[in-house]
């Protein structure tokens, strides 16, 4: 009878241990698994999106900068008074430009007196650029510098989809004279970001404009419709976000930013079945693998007990039956009156003192050790913070900024993104220290990081680099961002009324990151400019463009 129980309870062990054990783990795991790979492959998503909306930023900046080259051209914007030597000279240079970048479709120019200079096109009869909707969006209401960036219009002979980047021209003897524009093929442009786009076999990128119309697409029909058509009626377009929908039965995952250089939206599209299938799949394989592992363990188990433990405890209950004087009284049958409930009762009365007496051991030790644990923890936040802070200012120190400039390096390296760095220090700061003392001088240090993290962004970098130098990381920030910045801390400073009860001002030096330059070298070169704005007065900003 006691044999049959033990391995009754044996046998509904092991089908706990097969069955249950692996739905609850498999239950417990898909539910952290499931949603980290999920937002894993949304990140991966949001990067490949990131990744195009640069090449995108660039492609356009390109063709912006070329047009601006071309309209600030004397010549170009005086060809209707040009003889034909002048007009030859600059269909050259568009045919030069044209062959430099494949990227461009057309490059022309319009003129008020309705004449057209393009390269290589015949225009309709009747053809007026006057009309046309690249002269009419920047001519209609002229003013100076008016630009317009990927404007979507149909070719007037073959009714392809373009976009237009056109720049408006003008000569100070003829006034507003007519406009450049350089036009791209939206089918190339969408080739060239499906070609980035091979995340999934279902993703898609587009790109629509502010007030929704679709300019760049992999399938034409959609272009120049609006972006209703795919995410229903007024959908929420907000750069930086998710957005899911439904296209017929098909549930997709959309991902929104920004391209500044048009006030555009790039979106990343991809059918929520191809990122959740692969993660079932997998949780399908793991929970498949877990059950096989968990029967074959469980026969293991159920031997090795049967044979390592229900037997020996059979013997175990007989002795302790015999030692306890009661191996030849007849067994009651009671819910606790069997051999297992026997030995419970019998070495829990011989160890239950020992356990009692080794747990108080065990928490008196445990406290000891969570009050060394409390101690250690807080000096490693303290040794954290020096390592990191200036322990004057409390900014960041010198090896925290040449972390801080190697990740920016890395970034502008793999992904072209920018960023700036500011060198300053205070005018004659020695004299500080020789007229008011080293704690006065040690006073101004600290108010002159405080007026300048101030003014500061949340994305820039602010730290000391040594002595009464100074060191600000522009994140993002292209050279002109940078002067602005910095003239504004100069004169920041210099109207602060400082605890020493005198002016005190600071000289900086401002430069942007270029293709090819090391860190060192752009902090060398930083450096020489902050040295040509002492050299030049102090008080004052230097750079490549003072």
């Amino acid at each position: 009878m006691t044999r049959q129980k033990l391995l009754r309870i044996l046998f509904l062990t092991v089908c706990l241990f097969v069955f249950v054990f692996p739905a609850v783990i498999g239950a417990g795991f898909a539910w952290v698994y499931y949603p980290e790979r999920f937002e894993e492959a949304k990140a991966f998503l949001r990067e490949r999106n990131k990744s195009i909306g640069v090449f995108i930023d660039g492609y356009f900046k390109e063709l912006r900068n070329t047009v601006r080259i071309l309209a600030a051209m004397p010549e170009l914007a005086e060809i209707p008074w040009l003889e034909g030597a002048g007009k030859a000279k600059v269909l050259r240079l568009y045919r030069e430009i044209q062959r430099q970048n494949p990227n461009i479709y057309y490059i022309y120019s319009g003129y008020t007196d309705g004449s057209l200079l393009i390269n290589d096109y015949e225009p309709p009869p009747g053809y007026d650029p006057r009309v046309r909707p690249w002269y009419k969006a920047v001519m209609d209401a002229p003013v100076p510098g008016k630009e317009v960036v990927g404007l979507l219009y149909r070719e007037a002979k073959t009714q392809e989809l373009l976009l237009a980047t056109v720049h408006i021209l003008e000569r100070p003897a003829h006034g507003f004279t007519g406009a450049v524009s350089i036009d791209s093929y939206t089918r190339e442009i969408s080739a060239q970001i499906e070609r980035r786009s091979d995340i999934y076999h279902s993703a898609r990128s587009f790109i629509v404009d502010d007030k929704g119309t679709i300019l760049v697409h992999p399938q034409p029909e959609y272009i120049g419709r609006n972006v209703e058509e795919i995410f229903g009626e007024n959908p929420v377009i907000r750069a930086e976000t998710y957005f899911p929908y439904a296209e017929g039965l098909q549930r997709r995952v959309a991902y929104i930013s920004d391209i500044p250089i048009a006030g555009w939206r790039l979106v990343t599209t991809v059918d929520e079945e191809e990122i959740r299938g692969p993660i079932l799949r997998r949780l399908s394989l793991y929970a498949l693998a877990l059950m096989v592992v968990c029967l074959a363990l469980g026969l293991i188990l159920a031997y090795i007990w049967r044979n390592r433990v229900i037997r020996p405890l059979l013997s175990l209950s007989q002795r302790l039956r015999h030692l306890a004087g009661v191996a030849d009284l007849p067994v009651e049958v009671r819910p606790a009156d069997d051999e297992i409930a026997e030995i419970t009762a019998t070495i829990e009365s011989l160890t239950v003192q020992a356990l009692l007496e080794k747990n108080a051991q065990l928490a008196r030790a445990y406290q000891e050790i969570s009050a060394k644990n409390q101690v250690l923890s807080q000096k490693n936040d303290l040794l954290e913070k020096l390592a990191t802070e200036d322990g004057l200012t409390g900014l960041l120190n010198r090896r925290k900024l040449e972390e801080c400039l190697a990740e920016e390096y890395e970034r502008f390296r793999r992904h072209g993104v920018p960023f700036s760095l500011i060198l300053f220090d205070i005018d004659h700061f020695k004299s500080v220290n020789d007229s008011y003392g080293h704690q006065a001088g040690d006073e101004v240090l600290r108010q002159l990081s405080e007026i300048v993290a101030r003014r500061l962004r949340a994305t820039d970098v602010f730290g000391r680099w040594g002595g009464e130098e100074f060191m600000i990381v522009v994140r993002n920030g292209d050279l002109q961002e940078a002067l602005t910045l910095a003239e504004q801390l100069r004169a920041r400073v210099e109207d602060y009324p400082f605890s020493i009860g005198r002016t005190v001002t600071i000289s900086l030096g401002v430069g942007e990151i270029r293709p090819g330059e090391s860190v060192d070298q752009l902090i060398s070169r930083v450096d020489d400019y902050l040295y040509r704005a002492k050299r030049n007065g102090r008080n004052r900003v230097g750079s490549e463009k003072l």
